[in-house]
């Protein structure tokens, strides 16, 4: 027969849980309070050791079920869940505690912490309606003009054209879309563990990424400007992700200049202090309103007002562009004044120049 733990590796075990515990005896005083749960009800043990509960925890839900465990006959487990000041959420798992003689002589009370679990499936309930709600759009958009063809519209080919033009943008839009989330979803992830980081060339980095738009810009009548030095520090990082950080960006401020008005200029600034580098991202194009500006880099968010509603797209570049920098301690924030300018400010540390 397995031997029970002794009195001190008992007592181990209980100041050692991640949980808080409490523990009372036939008469509700408190005979066990682990410093987790000191921490939870900022109290000292020597302060509750040997009290009545309900003279040191406020009368509630909880208290009462705790200490119907040792007033009851025939008590049993239960469990419940509890809210706290904070926002936060416990579960509260209750045992009695009997003897050889299988009498109750106590109570011990386990207090888990739900609150990250909890604010995970709220969060994967709205990301879930979201997503549901931007695939919704386009497949309702494609199912009615598919079903306008069958009915007949097929016969004429100038009809029957436009509505393939529509579908196959909306197709592609919802390709986009996907690729989006997988690339979130892998980028996410990838933060919470071990990221593939070696000492790369940021000059080198960023006009390769600003070349891909550089007949663009001159299609568009834009000055595509680059600013930076050949002799900025390396950063650790991933050449990849920090060259999709750029192409993001570069492609947005050329995106939102190309509407409104003309002769813009997109500027790619960039220099390095003691411990970071910083690039600035410029455009003269449509600006941002104000009441946006902290919502931009929310996941599907686009700008609701104005000529930038025109432009659609998934919501997710700009989100995608800070879980990257914040990957590699870097950050992200936008300086803007409507109708006039928009600057996307990055910060990464860096390392000795290469």
């Amino acid at each position: 027969m397995a031997r029970k733990p002794t009195g001190k590796i008992s007592e181990a075990i209980i100041e050692n849980l991640n949980d808080a515990a409490i523990g009372i005896d036939k008469e509700g005083k408190i005979i066990l309070f682990n410093p987790q749960a000191e921490a939870l009800f900022e109290k000292k043990e020597e302060e509750v050791q040997g009290q009545k509960i309900w003279d040191i925890l406020e009368i509630s839900d909880f208290t009462r079920t705790f200490i119907s465990l040792v007033k009851n006959s025939d008590p049993t487990r239960l469990e419940q869940v509890l809210p706290f000041p904070g926002n936060r959420i416990f579960l509260a798992k209750m045992h009695p505690v009997r003897n050889s003689d299988d009498r109750v002589v106590g109570a011990v009370a386990i207090l888990e912490d739900l609150t990250t679990i909890h604010k995970m499936e709220k969060t994967m309930n709205e990301f879930v309606a979201v997503v549901s709600h931007e695939l919704k759009t386009p497949l309702t958009s494609i199912k009615g003009f598919v079903e306008t063809l069958l009915e007949g519209a097929l016969s004429n080919p100038e009809v029957t054209r436009k509505f393939l033009q529509v579908i196959n943008s909306e197709t592609n839009r919802m390709t986009r879309l996907v690729i989006s989330l997988l690339d979130l979803t892998r980028i996410m992830r990838e933060n919470g563990h071990q990221k593939t980081s070696e000492p790369i060339n940021l000059p080198e980095v960023i006009k390769d990424a600003a070349n891909l738009f550089g007949h663009i810009a001159e299609e568009k009548g834009m000055h595509l400007i680059i600013t930076v030095p050949d002799d900025l520090p390396g950063i650790l990082a991933d050449r990849d992700k920090i060259r999709q950080v750029m192409i993001n960006l570069i492609d947005n401020a050329i995106k939102y200049s190309s509407i409104g008005k003309k002769d813009h200029e997109v500027e790619v600034k960039a220099w390095a202090d003691e411990s970071y580098v910083h690039i600035h991202v410029r455009d003269t194009g449509i600006g941002i309103p104000d009441d946006e500006i902290d919502k931009i880099f929310n996941k599907f968010y686009r700008v609701q007002k104005g000529l930038a509603t025109e432009l659609g797209g998934t919501g997710l570049g700009l989100s995608i562009t800070r879980e990257i920098l914040k990957g590699y301690g870097g950050t992200i924030e936008v300086e803007s004044v409507q109708n006039e300018y928009s600057i996307f400010k990055l910060k990464l540390p860096h390392i000795l120049k290469l």
